[in-house]
């Protein structure tokens, strides 16, 4: 009786003990090239970056070992727009996914979420008057000395 209540809570657990998946991005520009310079970022709650990859010598970016179920990915790459993927890791899998990246037309330089995105220049509204600093002139160039 005992080994038929082991054998049964073995069986049930086993399944449950090697359920991960992988994931296989292949990031491609707006003409359909491959971007090989691209980085794909796990992310964990509140988009903390918990892990990052990059492209590997078959054009890909591979993460291994995840567990099944929706996981968040960052795709970024210096001169073009980040992208988010939502992607549902399946148990004992691998999804392929093919994410195109569009050019970011600003050309900023952000390929991580850990790097900080730089604040915009303000201007002052418009109606207001911007003081600009006094210039003084010596007595000796005034205008009335110079035509006397």
């Amino acid at each position: 009786m005992l080994r038929a209540r082991l054998a049964l809570i073995f069986g049930l657990l086993t399944p449950l003990m090697g359920q991960t998946g992988s994931v296989r991005f292949r990031i491609t520009d707006p003409s359909g090239a491959v971007v090989t310079t691209a980085k794909a970022t796990l992310l964990g709650p509140n988009e903390i970056s918990l892990r990052t990859e990059n492209v590997n010598e078959h054009l890909d970016i591979v993460f291994g070992g995840l567990p099944f179920g929706e996981q968040q990915f960052l795709l970024a790459c210096v001169g073009f727009l980040p992208k988010r993927l939502t992607v549902n890791i399946p148990d004992s899998g691998e999804v392929r996914i093919e994410a195109n990246l569009s050019v970011d037309p600003w050309g900023m330089e952000i390929d991580t979420i850990s790097e900080e995105i730089p604040k915009p220049v303000t201007f002052p509204p418009v109606g207001m008057s911007v003081k600009a600093p006094s210039i003084k002139v010596s007595p000796k160039h005034r205008w009335w000395r110079i035509f006397r």
